[in-house]
């Protein structure tokens, strides 16, 4: 009972105490909700060696795609054992390129990553906008065939 005593050294009354505890279970569930998904930023096999010839922590990239490909598959499923689930980006490296010129950024995982997110963003925006579009023009198709009755 080491967070008790904690709390009995910090002057944490007993219902405080009940009420962190309480709000820590509510947090444990909504993390273990399957509700959180990220990008993933994922290289085409042929432009993996550029990748690891223009990042600046290639270092810490493994040496081949098929090892990269394997890291992402047991990552993965270890996010998706805790609730949170990756959505594949495809990363040209041209674009990437260009992205971290057009912002100033470094080619990191941590740039890399914020690409991806990106991308991701724009496309959900995208896809937003067709469906609005497309709902728009089944109601305008709707009123037609209803006017021609």
């Amino acid at each position: 009972m080491v967070l008790k005593r904690e709390a009995e050294e910090e002057s944490v009354k007993p219902h405080e105490f009940l009420t962190v505890r309480s709000e820590a279970n509510s947090l444990r569930k909504e993390l273990s909700a399957p509700s959180l998904v990220m990008a993933v930023a994922v290289y085409v096999p042929e432009q993996y060696a550029r990748l690891l010839a223009t990042a600046e922590d290639a270092s810490d990239l493994e040496t081949t795609w098929q090892e990269w490909h394997q890291v992402l598959q047991d990552t993965r499923q270890k996010m998706a054992a805790l609730g949170m689930y990756l959505i594949d980006v495809t990363v040209d490296l041209n674009e990437l390129e260009a992205y971290c010129q057009w912002q100033g950024l470094p080619n990191t995982s941590s740039t890399r990553a914020e690409y991806a997110a990106h991308l991701l963003s724009e496309q959900h925006q995208q896809q937003a906008h067709l469906q609005r579009r497309r709902s728009s023009l089944l109601q305008q198709t709707k009123k037609k065939k209803h006017r021609r009755r």
